[in-house]
């Protein structure tokens, strides 16, 4: 049911990542411009209020600027919403029955489509009674019986049927309902699907962006609650519900609230300015304000300090991120020669389809075509529970499992039939001990006695000095995260040194001091016994990080030694 968006990401990639990132940056720039054009359409001409809503949509959405079928999704409703604002405002019918054809096209391209014909749905019923407050904006003009609207959603409910599967297809998008509801393996394990209210989501700046636009749009509506349609109230109503209880739904809220939310503080502000007689130079300074916030926030976005906020593993261009991408490990996978079948862990699956075409593998992210019970059994897995029920019913002879799979990592180092052959920022690769893999495991002992052999890395790294203020702020965050992932490998896989040796490339790769580096290395230090060198990175991370108890409590341990 993704079918029109694969064609286009199929098409994108020949381009390889950077084709990828140009296909997701049309999809938003598109997105953008249909937004800023509803806006406009409403009448919003402060650039200090444009700046402001734009902006923090922007950075809410930011979380999920990512290369899947989502996208098409928020550019659907967009379109949608745009063509019902024509047609509200009086521009004929052709706007309202231009959203069938665009109906059928979402259909094909993304399993959200049904919000398409909930969204029709809300215009054809609110169309039955006057706006609220006695004024008709945002839905159908009042003139005549308003059967077109019916007639619109009636056409755009039978298009749904054209898919691929039919009927069939169609159940298939309105049975997804219940992979959100409470008790669903995937509902309860996915973190995208979990609310942004959630103490996992407390202080992910894009999360506090939404948070912020979130209150702020119930404020305003309520102020013009009055002068409001009826669906606009809905509308802000159903998306600002999905968006509370998913984190994935930011980007419909943002598309479909915003015209509205920038609307009604619009009013507001022709009301407050009415009764205040403030200087006229308040607008200006309060553009200029918007102006050098938005400037700030895309200059951290470039630099990468937006990401390192909050120890996320990217940063501003369109190459692969060692941190996420199981780079090194695919290619050593696929220069072996190892065996198969494989293993690996949900989130590599697509990276290893994509870089070694027509080996299968054990999972991948398209969780709609995966039933429960392989995805609890899957789940077992990885808790390191189900590792061996799973080797012996797959012939599973190689795994590549993600860095971040911890305790699947040390249940299957227990294992002696199993020994690591490599390692990367985003993966360990396994091989099972089997006459097949001899030669590979004969250099995976090498590389397990290089790895914990003391290198050129051994001599003692002293802390920098940190930066006037201003420079701090505003210089380069990259970050070498290829180290810092290897260095979390070793330290799961119980290699210290070479954890300790890669933390310390990591250190002094990157353009700064990192907390998380930082607290990686000084544990590192401490396991081998470097106990001087642990409390000087210690009292470094209390410098960087002066909230942080465990690094206070740490240091006051190390004190005592």
């Amino acid at each position: 049911m993704h079918g029109l968006f694969q064609i286009a990401l199929a098409l994108a990639s020949g381009g390889g990542m950077a084709g990828v990132g140009l296909l997701r940056v049309a999809f938003v720039l598109a997105t953008l411009a249909l937004l800023w054009s509803s806006v406009r359409r409403r009448g919003v001409d402060s650039p200090a209020l444009l700046g402001i809503g734009m902006g923090l949509a922007l950075c809410a959405w930011e979380l999920r600027f990512m290369a899947r079928p989502e996208l098409a999704s928020t550019l659907c409703l967009a379109a949608q919403l745009w063509l019902l604002r024509r047609h509200a405002d009086g521009g004929g019918s052709r706007w309202l029955w231009t959203t069938v054809p665009l109906q059928f096209l979402w259909a094909l391209s993304h399993a959200l489509s049904l919000l398409g014909i909930a969204v029709l749905g809300l215009y054809a019923v609110t169309s039955l009674r006057p706006a609220a407050g006695g004024r008709a904006r945002g839905q159908a003009p009042a003139r005549g019986p308003r059967r077109e609207p019916w007639l619109v959603l009636a056409a755009a409910s039978a298009v749904m049927f054209l898919n691929p599967y039919g009927v069939r297809g169609v159940a298939f998008l309105w049975e997804l309902r219940t992979r959100i509801q409470s008790g669903n393996p995937f509902g309860e394990s996915i973190l995208e699907l979990m609310s942004p209210f959630s103490p996992q989501a407390a202080g992910v700046l894009p999360l506090v962006a939404f948070k912020v636009l979130l209150f702020a749009t119930a404020l305003v509506v309520l102020g013009r609650l009055r002068h409001l349609s009826w669906f606009d109230l809905g509308l802000v109503a159903l998306f600002g519900w999905l968006a509370a209880t998913h984190v994935r739904n930011i980007g419909l809220f943002a598309v479909a609230a915003l015209p509205v939310s920038l609307d009604a503080a619009a009013g507001l502000g022709r009301v407050l300015a009415a009764r205040a007689a403030g200087p006229r130079a308040a607008g200006a300074l309060a553009t200029a304000l918007v102006a050098v916030a938005l400037l700030f926030v895309a200059e951290q976005a470039v630099a990468g300090g937006w990401y390192a906020a909050n120890n996320r593993p990217m940063r501003f261009g369109c190459a692969e991120s060692p941190a996420v991408f199981p780079i090194a490990t695919t290619a050593a996978l696929g220069a072996s020669g190892l065996p198969g079948p494989l293993f690996n862990t949900l989130d590599l699956g697509g990276y290893l389809e994509m870089h070694r075409p027509g080996n299968r593998t054990f999972i991948d992210g398209r969780l709609e075509v995966i039933g429960e019970q392989f995805y609890r059994e899957y789940s077992d897995v990885v808790s390191g529970d189900g590792w061996a029920p799973m080797v012996e019913r797959y012939g599973v002879k190689v795994a590549l499992v993600a860095n971040v799979s911890h305790a699947l990592i040390a249940r299957i180092h227990a294992d002696r039939d199993w020994a690591p052959i490599e390692a990367d920022g985003a993966a360990v690769l396994f091989a099972h001990l089997v006459p097949a893999n001899r030669a590979t495991i004969a250099a995976a002992e090498r590389f397990a006695t290089q790895s914990a052999t003391p290198g050129p890395g051994a001599a003692p790294i002293v802390p920098p000095r940190e930066p006037p203020w201003p420079v701090s702020v505003l210089s380069p965050r990259r970050i070498a995260f290829e180290a810092w992932g290897r260095g979390n490998a070793f330290t799961l896989l119980g290699m210290h040194e070479a954890a300790r040796r890669e933390y310390a490339r990591a250190l002094l790769g990157s353009d700064r001091a990192e907390p998380a580096v930082v607290k990686a290395y000084v544990s590192a230090n401490v396991q081998l016994g470097r106990l001087d060198e642990a409390r000087a990175w210690c009292r470094k991370l209390i410098e960087l990080s002066p909230a942080d108890e465990q690094a206070q409590a740490l240091l006051a341990r190390l004190e005592t030694r």
